[in-house]
């Protein structure tokens, strides 16, 4: 490089950098432009811009830049590593591995590509690469709790519960505020079935104190700008933008709108997506009610489609920062906003933790504690709780006298088909659930029952099992409980429609415990087919029986491992009615409360003017 130019240069590269650690993303995006003014061949540069332009979700962008960064140094792999992540975002997996793997071989591969590549394998259900990869980037990379995070999560998709715990608790460990480490351990937890009401519910409010702590640090920065020392410090003003924790805006006293406001990376074709377009639809029908939806992930589908033309407002929060956000829904002065993430992927609890509206719930996407005390009520629907409930949760609950789940089914939901059992003359049980769901004590029900039903087969299908080597492991299992493989299909990921069609197969659904099916389970019962559940006290476990007890089936309901195989058996001695049970299903359950959606939103509604502390806020204001 020209030594006139290198010093400035160097200059405008620290200065980008502080920028971009600031999130100062204009700020950044013009020192690296004035680099290139100087040095249009600056690599350095141009791989800086590729992962600027990433984070801002311009992944074509993105893309344009790594490719210029690799023309102009073909061993430079942070730029096969940023276009390799862009590539993922666009969905494109067979080009991202390319990428990914060819980054892999140039010199001295950083710790952030090999994570990355990493992350590709797991997406396409490669899960030993997947680990060798991780595995390789965090030996380089030892203090990265984002390392250890993206590792637990190749151990959660592949069943691996216990391991995954070890390296989400080793994220936490290095940094007790990194959100995905956090939330990733506690929805891992949900899936362990040795973990008692104390454990769930203390692990939630001990990992997010560090958030809480952040909030209320937020806090006291914007109550400093807003009251300087020596001007009515102290005192409560109503300026909107800036408004702190336990200060937030208050509504004309004309306006007599309703703001309710959603957060969540699931607008689209996800479980979320499919049970909350309908009481969308009956909210917006509400004429003193406004709906805002905040949306934390870029992915879009038809659903998210038909989503957007039912919200009074639509906002794309994935490339704002936790404290841009809660600004935001601020200035929409927003009354009650309503988490539909939780913990689960996309979720942004630390903007639930500076507590941006009056009121706050956790609602649809996790019915477990979230552990802040900004979220002033879980709410959960019929069926979902009992005298114990309470035990798990750090928040109140909130229940509605109306099903946890309305259902709207897809326009190309298949025709209900016979059971299978008439044409093939032996049953066969199924289970389409995650596979994180099939701990031990699962999969030695499932191996009890088969044992007591000769003949009968067992379809176990999700993604993971597209990994031979996962899918192989899964099978020994079975045959270390004396079951052989010719009685067992492991089936892989399909498109939606055709894994409906798949219902065809089965005779009886088997759900998980203590992690019970949601959407699963009433996909299963659109197309007919039963489900055997075994409940329990957490909300989580009661997701099914609340379908059932809903329908008015309380003996398909198992309280033990030997009640839910007489279950599933005494749907076995009716095998010769099976194929009615399966059309009879689908109308009775079109014409429940599974479907009453307007029942639902009232039911909100009511929980939201009954409660206290939106009261108490409006009076605080």
């Amino acid at each position: 490089m020209n030594t006139d130019i290198s010093t400035p240069i160097q200059r405008l590269l620290s200065a980008s950098a502080e920028a971009f650690a600031q999130r100062d993303n204009a700020e950044a995006d013009a020192l690296l432009h004035q680099i290139l003014a100087l040095d249009p061949k600056h690599v350095e540069a141009l791989t800086n811009l590729a992962f600027l332009s990433y984070r801002a979700a311009d992944y074509d962008a993105s893309i344009k830049w790594a490719d210029e960064a690799i023309r102009h140094d073909i061993a430079c792999a942070r730029a096969y590593s940023h276009k390799g992540i862009a590539l993922m975002a666009k969905q494109q997996m067979v080009e991202a591995l390319q990428i990914l793997e060819a980054g892999s071989h140039q010199p001295e591969p950083p710790a952030e590509l090999w994570i990355n590549l990493g992350l590709a394998y797991q997406t396409v259900q490669q899960f030993e690469n997947a680990r060798h990869a991780m595995q390789r980037g965090i030996a380089m990379a030892p203090t990265s709790a984002e390392g250890r995070s993206n590792l637990g999560s190749v151990f959660q998709t592949s069943g691996q519960i216990d391991q995954a715990l070890v390296a989400y608790q080793g994220g936490l460990d290095i940094n007790p505020m990194h959100l995905a480490s956090l939330s990733n351990y506690l929805m891992c937890l949900q899936y362990t079935d040795n973990t008692n009401s104390f454990q769930l519910k203390s692990a939630a409010v001990e990992c997010c104190k560090a958030l809480e702590a952040h909030a209320m640090r937020q806090a006291s920065a914007d109550s400093a700008l807003l009251h300087p020392l020596g001007e009515h410090a102290g005192t409560n003003t109503d300026t909107l933008a800036g408004t702190t924790l336990g200060t937030q805006a208050k509504r004309p006293a004309t306006d007599q709108i309703l703001r309710i406001g959603f957060v969540s990376g699931d607008f689209r074709q996800h479980p979320v997506g499919w049970f909350f377009i309908g009481i969308l639809r009956a909210l917006t029908e509400h004429g003193n009610v406004e709906t805002y939806c905040y949306q934390t992930d870029t992915r879009q589908d038809e659903l998210t489609t038909r989503l957007q033309s039912l919200a009074h407002q639509w906002r794309y929060v994935l490339t704002h920062s936790d404290n841009d956000v809660v600004e935001m829904i601020r200035r929409d002065r927003i009354d009650v906003l309503i988490d539909l993430a939780g913990h689960t992927a996309g979720n942004r609890v630390g903007v639930f933790a500076q507590r941006p509206a009056r009121l706050q719930y956790s609602w649809l996407g996790y019915p477990a504690s979230v552990g802040l005390s900004a979220i002033d009520g879980v709410v959960l629907g019929q069926y979902m709780v009992n005298r114990v409930s309470q035990c798990y949760f750090s928040e109140p609950l909130i229940v509605l006298d109306a099903p946890q789940f309305c259902y709207t089914p897809p326009d190309y939901l298949p025709d209900v088909k016979p059971s299978p059992v008439d044409a093939n003359g032996q049953i066969t049980f199924g289970c389409f659930n995650n596979i994180a769901k099939l701990n031990d004590s699962v999969l030695r029900c499932y191996a009890a029952l088969l044992h007591q039903v000769p003949n009968s087969q067992l379809i176990l299908k999700w993604k993971s099992f597209a990994d031979p080597n996962l899918a192989e492991a899964v099978l020994k299992r079975f045959h270390a409980m004396g079951i052989v493989k010719t009685r067992l299909q492991l089936r892989g990921a399909s498109p939606h429609i055709d894994m409906l069609n798949e219902y065809a197969d089965v005779d009886i659904a088997l759900d998980p415990f203590p992690f019970s099916g949601g959407l699963t389970s009433y996909e299963a019962t659109w197309m007919g087919v039963p489900v055997i559940t075994l409940y329990g006290h957490r909300p989580l476990s009661r997701q099914t029986y609340a379908i059932n007890q809903t329908l008015g089936f309380p003996q398909r309901c198992a309280t033990n491992v030997d009640e839910y195989i007489a279950c599933a058996k005494k749907l076995v001695t009716q095998s010769g009615q099976l194929t009615a049970m399966r059309f009879d299903l689908r109308q009775h359950a079109e014409s429940s409360a599974l479907t009453n959606h307007g029942v639902q939103a009232d039911e909100l509604l009511k929980s939201i003017r009954l409660s206290n502390l939106f009261d108490s806020l409006e009076q605080t204001n």
